[in-house]
């Protein structure tokens, strides 16, 4: 999803030239994948289908029943992670949108979005149970690759025990997506629902 906010051509560090660059932009907005940039800001904007491209992943097409069972199966796994004391935070809402919304038979994948929330009261232990997830990937000799990745391990954590093995679930944040894209963005809750400061669905 960083495309929305990248794609400025202000930037320096492209490993190409500009004109490579608005050449490739240029055909992805053709085939509907991001918008031409607003004269407020100067950035592309990325489109559903882009969004859904940027999350697609390698696995074959699914049949529906399929996707059903996937679904059934990793709302199985929100409540396992909610009860769990293994993780710091709970999955809040689950909403499912993208081709499993419409009526073909045949889907590209499971899209899935999702929200967080801390189980803690307070931020102060809350951090601490962040702390103790950390400390725990460190004493199982898992080697985190960045800062980034051990600031962000307990939010890792759930979305990977969310996905489980199934390559045709794709996950993105859910809060992210309404802030992102178009009004029209059309997602259907499952499980939960939204906080307060994000959008309520058209559904």
């Amino acid at each position: 999803m960083a495309i929305s906010y990248l794609f400025g051509l202000q930037r320096t560090s492209w490993a190409c030239s500009q004109e490579t660059v608005l050449r490739v932009l240029k055909s992805l907005q053709l085939d509907g994948y991001l918008e031409s940039p607003s004269q407020e800001t100067g950035y592309w904007r990325i489109t559903l289908n882009g969004s859904q491209l940027a999350a697609a992943t390698a696995a074959k097409p699914i049949s529906r029943k399929t996707a059903e069972r996937l679904l059934k199966e990793l709302l199985g796994r929100v409540e396992e992670i909610n009860q769990s004391s293994e993780y710091p935070f709970s999955v809040s809402c689950v909403a499912v949108f993208g081709s499993y919304l419409k009526t073909a038979n045949v889907l590209s994948d499971l899209d899935i979005g999702y929200c967080l929330k801390p189980k803690s009261e307070g931020p102060a232990e809350h951090e601490r149970l962040c702390r103790r997830q950390i400390g725990a990937e460190q004493i199982r000799a898992r080697e985190l690759r960045s800062m980034a990745e051990e600031v962000c391990w307990p939010t890792i954590k759930v979305k990977r025990a969310l996905k489980g093995r199934a390559r045709s679930v794709s996950l993105q944040p859910l809060d992210s997506l309404i802030q992102q894209l178009p009004p029209d963005f059309t997602y259907k809750i499952l499980y939960g629902e939204l906080p307060p400061s994000v959008l309520k669905p058209t559904w």
